[in-house]
């Protein structure tokens, strides 16, 4: 007598249970779509970090360069270690997006670009070296529309002139 009943109401809950999961279904791809998203962000904020770390730290090491400079004034070279850990951030290996920086620690003193980076650059011991990178993220869901954003970070090191390293 109440199988009946209970049968019946199987029946009618398939139903309601197509409505809500077609009401919860888009807030849930959206919740799952804005984590990639700020997931996505975060990994391009990270490479950027890690090219302008590295850069500088290229930069400021001891030795020379594969054109015989040393490594302050290596540009191309400070450029491609940018480029080789910012790929993912759509960081190309020109002026635009790394500049480089040489201060005395506190003010900067000379700001150069890539044109006279290995000619004009006079440092002495204690000066530091400053690689800004600027990376592109764009939006890979364009559900919503966000605009592309530049990210960019910029880091110092000291720049290890003058010290001979047995």
């Amino acid at each position: 007598m109440n199988n009946k009943y209970f049968k019946m109401a199987g029946r009618n809950q398939k139903g309601q249970t197509i409505v809500e999961f077609a009401l919860v279904f888009p807030v849930f791809l959206l919740i799952v779509l804005g984590i990639i998203e700020l997931g996505h962000l975060m990994f391009v904020w990270a490479a950027v970090t890690d090219a302008s770390r590295e850069a500088s730290r290229y930069a400021a090491g001891t030795g020379y360069g594969s054109d015989g400079l040393p490594l302050y004034r290596d540009c191309s070279g400070i450029m491609a270690v940018a480029h080789q850990y910012g790929f993912m951030a759509n960081i190309s290996a020109t002026t635009a997006d790394v500049a480089i920086t040489y201060d005395n620690g506190n003010v900067p003193s000379q700001t150069t670009t890539f044109a006279s980076c290995s000619t004009s650059v006079t440092v002495s011991l204690g000066d530091r070296i400053g690689v800004t990178v600027t990376g592109h993220y764009k939006p890979f869901v364009p559900l919503v529309p966000i605009p592309a954003i530049n990210l960019t970070s910029t880091s110092y090191h000291t720049i290890l002139s003058g010290i001979a390293i047995p």
